[in-house]
């Protein structure tokens, strides 16, 4: 849960100095990068999956269609609009680089839950000490920061019953990584995690679920999606 937290928190300090799309794409890139590695010589005890020709096609097609879905839109978003100049950034590119070790963080988070749940035999046991090792550490950081007030002024507020439920989707997460990893391999779970986010965040935009605004699903997206669920076929048969 350690490396979960710092690259969440990570990604929240690269928003507004990288921007939207590459703070998606750049630790996607590291989270699949590392779960290739780590399935190609079995790090941290986990089931060692040798990197083939056909899984790199298929990492290809996969970064393809998330470049497709996440970058094209906002790139003719951005060409159909006048806007400033961007400002510059200095030493962007060590941002750029730090942003990829986050994505690899994540997919280090997987294979330790993995390996943990294999150890004791019980994915749910696996789960529950990674996010009360997790709490522990968010408390702390909160109790530093002087800012555990702000959840009573959360609760006196009229919020929607459904954002506190992040909790449930997130031990979700933690479970099923500690009980997928050990059958099918780390990259594998992560490059199905990514497949799984998209699909849902673009129903989520399609709907206008959760709040969010309404945005329909374009026909690139589909052909992204397409060309990614092509790459995960061949990452997963091969």
């Amino acid at each position: 849960m350690f490396w979960g937290i710092i690259g969440l928190t990570t990604n929240i300090l690269l928003f507004p100095i990288l921007g939207s799309v590459q703070t998606v794409i750049m630790p996607v890139l590291g989270q699949i990068m590392m779960s290739m590695i780590i399935d190609n010589y079995g790090m941290f005890g986990t089931t060692r999956h040798p990197l083939s020709l056909m899984r790199m096609v298929g990492v290809l097609l996969l970064i393809v269609g998330v470049l497709i879905v996440v970058v094209l839109p906002e790139y003719l978003a951005r060409n159909s609009m006048k806007r400033p100049p961007e400002q510059r950034v200095k030493w962007k590119w060590l941002w750029q680089i730090f942003g990829v070790l986050v994505g690899g963080m994540l997919a280090i988070q997987a294979a330790l839950n993995g390996r943990l749940g294999g150890l004791l035999q019980a994915p749910i046991h696996a789960a529950l000490i990674s996010f009360f090792i997790g709490t522990i550490m968010l408390f702390l950081v909160a109790v530093f920061q002087g800012t555990l007030k702000n959840i009573r002024l959360v609760v006196q507020q009229k919020t929607p019953w459904w954002v506190w439920i992040g909790g449930f989707f997130g031990a979700a997460y933690i479970f099923l990584n500690a009980y997928l990893v050990p059958q099918i391999g780390t990259g594998t779970v992560v490059v199905l995690v990514l497949l799984g986010q998209i699909i849902s965040s673009l129903n989520i935009d399609q709907f206008g679920l959760l709040g969010s605004m309404k945005s329909s699903i374009s026909v690139a997206k589909i052909a992204g999606l397409i060309i990614m669920i092509a790459g995960v076929g061949l990452i997963e048969v091969m």
